[in-house]
């Protein structure tokens, strides 16, 4: 490996950290709208499905992108989840004054 190639795998690796932490971060900012923990993790699945890159943006390629045999794990937080839409639009972050 060359001292270029070394330079590139250490700023990937750099940049996919911080990606990990920002995203950790914007789920944890709404992680309490989610009445439970299941549907937290699937809309943290279901976000990270639709920004890899696919041909198009519906629950069936980003869930066959993530390895599930179909769209209905990911149509959850959609469809059934309880999610608390007015502490979601808040201002600040939960737990903060």
């Amino acid at each position: 490996m060359t001292t270029f190639q070394g330079q590139v795998a250490v700023e990937a690796t750099t940049a996919q950290a911080a990606w990990g932490r920002a995203f950790r971060a914007a789920m944890d900012a709404i992680a309490g709208c989610f009445a439970r923990r299941e549907a937290r993790t699937t809309a943290a699945e279901m976000i990270t499905g639709l920004l890899t890159e696919v041909d198009t943006r519906n629950c069936w390629t980003p869930a066959e992108a993530l390895g599930h045999p179909g769209p209905y794990r990911l149509q959850l937080p959609l469809s059934r989840a309880r999610f608390d839409h007015d502490r979601a639009r808040e201002d600040r972050p939960p737990g903060r004054a």
